[in-house]
């Protein structure tokens, strides 16, 4: 379970018991949700915070679905 916000969230204003990330859309820019990663810069599509830490691959990111 996860809490969403479709801005981003200052980081300094996380609590220390909760894990944040942002999520990047696709490239075609039709809303779809494809990579959560620690901070996404181009494609931001909201940002999420969760009690429980998610598992990222090699280089920090987490794929939903393959990005175009």
């Amino acid at each position: 379970m996860v809490l969403f916000n479709c801005a981003g969230i200052d980081r300094k204003t996380v609590p220390e018991d909760l894990f944040c990330y942002d999520v990047r859309h696709d490239d075609d820019c039709q809303g779809i949700a494809c990579e959560i990663k620690p901070y996404v810069a181009v494609n931001h599509w909201g940002t999420i915070l969760t009690k429980t830490e998610i598992p990222m691959a090699e280089g920090g990111r987490y794929y939903q679905k393959p990005c175009s």
